[in-house]
Order: C-alpha cells, then sequence, then structure tokens
C-alpha cells in the first residue's frame, strides 16, 4: 500500500470513529454486504453508492455549474 492509500485509509478510519453507534453500525453492515459479494455484486453496489453520492452533492448544492435550476 501507497503512503498516498495508507493516508486515505487513515482518513477513512477516522471518520468511521467519529461517527456514533448507529453510524458504525451502518457503516460496518455495508462494508461486510460488499466484502461477502462477488464482483459482479460489488460493481452494482459501486455505482448505487456513486449515484447515491452525486445526488446527495446535488441537493447540498442547489447552485453547481451544469445543473439546470
Amino acid at each position: 500500500m501507497s503512503k498516498a492509500e495508507k493516508g486515505t485509509v487513515q482518513g477513512i478510519l477516522l471518520q468511521f470513529a467519529h461517527l456514533g453507534t448507529t453510524g458504525q453500525d451502518e457503516f460496518i453492515g455495508m462494508m461486510n454486504e460488499f466484502l461477502l459479494s462477488s464482483p459482479k455484486q460489488r460493481r452494482a453496489l459501486t455505482r448505487q453508492w456513486k449515484q447515491h453520492m452525486t445526488t446527495s452533492e446535488q441537493a447540498s448544492c442547489p447552485g453547481k455549474p451544469g445543473q439546470h435550476s
């Protein structure tokens, strides 16, 4: 693992540490689902997460360039 990747992982772990119990449980559940999935299911989960992130970003930044109001 490169130093940059290690830093990314440590950042994710810090974010996890700041979650409440419910958030940590949800994260662990989603991670377990991903780890136990087939490669095809992992690709589908990754697409779903990306779509969710895009939708969340658009909702939080209504004036974002490229969006129609």
